[in-house]
């Protein structure tokens, strides 16, 4: 497994980030403003692509897109001084949005070799109520916005 960041952000940004939906991004431009001074490096759509054997008959020059078509992205990843925030973005937040902050998490640890704690946040604007006691149970934060 490994990880592409892409390019490094400020949280003062308040531009539209890559590969960001416009109901993701309307989540993010609420939430955003209350969280700038909580980071000192922001990465947005970073790619964990697994290590695998390409199939038979993939030419050199496929590889890079046969790697961003089967790569899970994170919508945001963050740095703070003592800590990584693993962030989902999504509109009406269901069991989909747990999975997925589960396992970039998971992902997230194979690809690198980071000592600091990492935090699970989806930021919302409407969770299903039946995800709260299962966000609780795997210390995943829902915020809404």
């Amino acid at each position: 497994m490994r990880i592409e960041r892409g390019a490094q952000f400020s949280m003062a940004w308040a531009g539209r980030p890559p590969g960001m939906s416009s109901g993701d991004f309307a989540i993010w431009q609420r939430w955003r403003p209350f969280h700038v001074d909580d980071y000192t490096e922001v990465y947005y759509d970073a790619s964990l692509i697994p290590e695998i054997k390409y199939p038979l008959g993939v030419d050199d020059s496929m590889y890079m897109m046969w790697d961003q078509n089967i790569a899970k992205r994170i919508d945001v990843l963050a740095y703070a001084p003592t800590h990584v925030d693993i962030i989902e973005i999504r509109v009406s937040a269901g069991f989909s949005a747990l999975a997925a902050v589960e396992a970039y998490e998971s992902l997230y640890r194979l690809a690198t070799n980071t000592k600091l704690p990492t935090r699970k946040i989806i930021i919302t604007d409407s969770p299903d109520a039946m995800i709260i006691p299962f966000a609780a149970a795997k210390n995943i934060d829902i915020q809404i916005a």
